[in-house]
Order: structure tokens, then C-alpha cells, then sequence
């Protein structure tokens, strides 16, 4: 059975799910602002962060698109250069950062799946590719530097509603749960939550 959230609860689990996973504040609102970028896909974005968050921190694709989008004006960036990302979680969610990349350098990326063979025109129009990204739950990356961009059409900031399942929302939950601060006597007795008693 599905759910439907607002853009606003979406990205307040995300980036809950982020925190609980090991990921810095600032990260984590990457994640949140990756997620609004996808969400004109349609299909179930939150459930791509689920599966990239149910591993180590290791190969996770929020740090590494974030790495890449940040350095992407320095010389000899992967940006600027491309190069090889090696494996990577969830690729699907690189595509925000290398579009925001491709945008601040002034020329076209294409990130490329070598496993598969997928090679995606980030600038261009990719719903043609999500359902194919979307199935890739860890691949190899290469970055690829492109043609210089003429013009380039951001994503117009538009809410979305997001759809996913109650599993998917469980598990997400679940991760946001470790950032809760532990119950102690102490707090009970402070004031924090219902107390002892929780009668009217």
C-alpha cells in the first residue's frame, strides 16, 4: 500500500533518514534538496534514498555528489576534467549534483554506468533514462566532460507530492529514529516527555 507526502514531510524523512545514517547536517540538507530535484520524476524517489542509506557510508552517493558539485569551479575538478568515480551507491542519486556541476562550468557531463553501459547526457532530458538509473542499485561511475552548454535550463522549483510504500517509509522512519535523544531518569525528572505518569 502506498503514501502520499507533501514535498515538505518528504524532505523532513530524508533528511532525518540522512542524519540517522551518518551524514553531517549539511549533507544531510543535500539529500533533502537532491530529493525536491528528482521529484518531477514520478516514480518513488524516497525509496532510491532507502536503498542508498542501508549500507555503510562508503561509496554513498549524497557525499560524493556533493564532493563534486562544491569543487566543480577548481581546475582539474572532476567537473572540469571528468574521471572515475568508482563504485557508487544508487547512482541515480548523483544526477542533482552533476547537473548543478554541468551548470556551474558551462559544459556537458554524462555520468557513465560501465556495468551496464548506460551513458546519460546529465543536461538533457532524463526521463527517458530514470526507469533504467533507478534499477541500478550500485554501479561503477565515470564521469565524462561533454560539449560547452550554449544554454541550460534549470529545473523550475515546483512542489511535488511523493508516493512511496509503507515499507519504504518504516525503514526510512527507523534511521531518522537514531537521532533521537535516549530516554534517562534524569530527563523524565527535567520535564522531557510524558513523565511518569501521563494522566491529565
Amino acid at each position: 500500500m502506498s503514501v502520499s507526502l507533501s514535498q515538505g514531510e518528504a524532505t523532513a524523512i530524508v533528511v532525518k533518514a540522512a542524519r540517522g545514517f551518518g551524514l553531517s547536517w549539511g549533507l544531510a540538507e543535500e539529500a533533502g534538496w537532491a530529493l525536491c530535484q528528482l521529484g518531477q520524476f514520478g516514480d518513488d524517489p524516497l525509496s532510491w534514498f532507502d536503498r542508498a542509506f542501508n549500507e555503510s557510508k562508503e561509496n554513498c552517493p549524497i557525499t560524493i555528489g556533493a564532493t563534486v558539485m562544491d569543487h566543480a569551479p577548481l581546475a582539474g575538478s572532476l567537473a572540469q576534467k571528468g574521471g572515475d568515480l568508482d563504485h557508487i551507491r544508487m547512482p541515480i542519486l548523483l544526477i542533482p549534483f552533476l547537473r548543478k556541476s554541468a551548470q556551474r562550468v558551462g559544459h556537458r557531463l554524462f555520468l557513465c554506468e560501465i556495468i551496464s553501459g548506460l551513458r546519460v547526457d546529465v543536461s538533457d532530458d532524463l526521463g527517458k533514462h530514470i526507469e533504467h538509473l533507478s534499477s541500478i542499485s550500485a554501479g561503477r561511475v565515470v564521469i565524462e566532460v561533454g560539449a560547452h552548454l550554449n544554454s541550460f535550463q534549470p529545473l523550475k522549483p515546483k512542489s511535488y507530492r511523493f508516493q512511496t510504500s509503507k515499507d519504504t517509509l518504516a525503514r526510512l522512519d527507523k534511521l531518522g529514529s537514531r537521532t533521537y535523544v535516549p530516554e534517562t531518569e534524569a530527563s523524565r525528572m527535567s520535564g522531557a516527555g510524558a513523565g511518569a505518569s501521563d494522566n491529565d
